[in-house]
């Protein structure tokens, strides 16, 4: 299977040729669609539950495509597309919690109706991640993170000081959808908080208002 990376180039470098662009030009804020998530069969819940771990190494395997596509539609995927329904619930469905994948790729956002990443960042910015997040856990060198970001703007609105409670509610059902996930992917993770704020905002030039709460790296447990 091709990773996310090269399935990426590739598409840049096609719309490049035929529209006269340069794929530097083309990188940054293009959307590339994810595979198709599977929806049924796979490891039982049960047994993914009996099996979930907290990983603290990774070897430096990238993840595919598939297995990025699969991780997230399990944190926001559309289960219910005439409403909109997701794989996490949310109050009043309002969905505060933006996912934000980095790779070497990258930085991306995930785009739950068109289940695709959209390229916020295109250089490699795992290392600085890495660096920024308290020991001894760390991200054990994996080559893959995905961040949770609160955005209270749309929430606050309606539930006004409950906001950030439903927020982080909303941040918990997501990890441990991830969590199960990577288990049955055969993949490891750990839910990370122990991170200043604002410097993983600022390294990865997140938007403004979204607050970074949650980080779970992501891959093949090493050993």
């Amino acid at each position: 299977m091709k990773s996310i990376r090269s399935i990426r180039i590739a598409a840049i470098a096609s719309v490049a040729l035929l529209g006269g662009l340069s794929a530097a030009a083309l990188r940054q804020d293009a959307a590339s669609p994810l595979p198709k998530p599977a929806t049924s069969g796979g490891m039982s819940l049960t047994e993914a539950l009996a099996k979930r771990r907290s990983c603290t190494a990774y070897s430096n395997k990238p993840l595919t495509s598939d297995q990025i596509g699969q991780l997230c539609w399990a944190a926001q995927g559309i289960t219910e597309p005439t409403r909109g329904f997701r794989t996490a619930p949310s109050a009043m469905a309002l969905y505060s919690i933006r996912v934000y994948v980095v790779d070497s790729a990258g930085v991306h956002e995930y785009l739950p109706k068109e289940h695709a990443l959209k390229t916020l960042r295109a250089d490699d910015l795992v290392a600085g991640l890495q660096a920024l997040v308290a020991k001894p856990a760390g991200l054990g060198g994996a080559t893959t993170a995905m961040i949770l970001g609160m955005n209270l703007a749309p929430l606050a609105e309606r539930a006004g000081p409950r906001a950030e409670k439903f927020a982080a509610m909303e941040a918990g059902h997501i990890a441990e959808n991830v969590l199960l996930q990577a288990t049955a992917l055969g993949l490891g993770s750990i839910p990370v908080g122990g991170f200043d704020e604002a410097k993983v905002h600022d390294l990865l030039k997140l938007p403004e208002g979204i607050r970074p709460v949650y980080i779970l790296p992501l891959g093949t447990p090493k050993g």
